[in-house]
């Protein structure tokens, strides 16, 4: 069984809901319903950090389903787990989504962080959630694949947005209801008119505002010869597609 440990600079929901959207944004993911956690684990966090590696290991070499160690620029992951996350399994790409959770937020935890079904056993008893690590990869992985607009605007059809996001039902529930939280509504609606004004921008509607010459974001940092998951050797999902055709919309570029 993992082991959790202690954070003291955990976030609160709503501050996670935020740092959840601040990267999407910096992946290139705002606008974009069903996000392509592969891609990023293999392509973009490298990016980002230069020394980050994944390691794939074959199940029999591998107890658990993934394990971060932020310090050492790694994730590892179970092959099983990551080949269901390339087939779209929504248990798989939350479990690579909490694991991109602690990357990002523990990068001073020089220790291993666990994946685990069995749960995981706290260093110091009845840790709260913004104190336990494994709660705020959690919480991360389940608002960064399905940030609060996109839960407020389905929250009466929480299968349709664990469909539209590729999560688990009983996390599309529990955001759906999350989304509703009177803290919650100033952020839900600073992104709902963000993505209404980036709907109005790539329809035409402000043409003013927009920059035909310059290549889209999606394009300069990650050239079109990245057609396959290098571990998974088959093609991105339909969420980088979408991601490079709205933007190429913007710029005035064709696929």
């Amino acid at each position: 069984m993992a082991k959790d440990y202690f954070t003291s600079s955990g976030l609160t929901t709503s501050q996670m809901m935020s740092e959840a959207l601040k990267y999407r944004n910096e992946f290139d993911m705002k606008f974009v319903e069903l996000v392509d956690i592969v891609d990023i684990i293999e392509f973009r966090l490298v990016d980002m950090f230069p020394r980050f590696r994944l390691l794939i290991k074959p199940d029999s070499e591998m107890a658990e389903e993934a394990l971060a160690e932020p310090v050492k620029d790694r994730i590892t992951v179970r092959s099983s787990v990551y080949a269901a996350a390339c087939e779209g399994n929504p248990e798989a790409r939350l479990v690579l989504a909490h694991e991109l959770g602690h990357f990002l937020l523990h990068r001073e935890k020089d220790v291993p962080m666990h994946k685990d079904n069995g749960g995981a056993v706290q260093n110091i008893r009845d840790m709260k959630a913004t104190e336990s690590i494994e709660d705020q990869a959690d919480m991360f992985a389940r608002h960064f694949l399905a940030p609060p607009h996109l839960a407020y605007r389905h929250r009466h059809a929480p299968e349709h947005l664990a469909t539209l996001t590729g999560i688990p039902l009983r996390i599309a529930r529990g955001n759906a209801t999350m989304s509703k939280w009177p803290e919650v509504h100033a952020i839900r609606t600073k992104e709902e008119r963000s993505a209404e004004d980036h709907g109005l921008r790539c329809l035409g509607a402000n043409p003013s505002r927009l920059n035909r010459s310059a290549p889209s974001v999606t394009e300069a940092r990650h050239p079109r010869n990245r057609t396959k998951h290098s571990h998974c050797g088959h093609s991105s999902s339909m969420a980088g597609i979408q991601q490079s055709r709205a933007l190429d919309e913007q710029t005035g570029r064709k696929l």
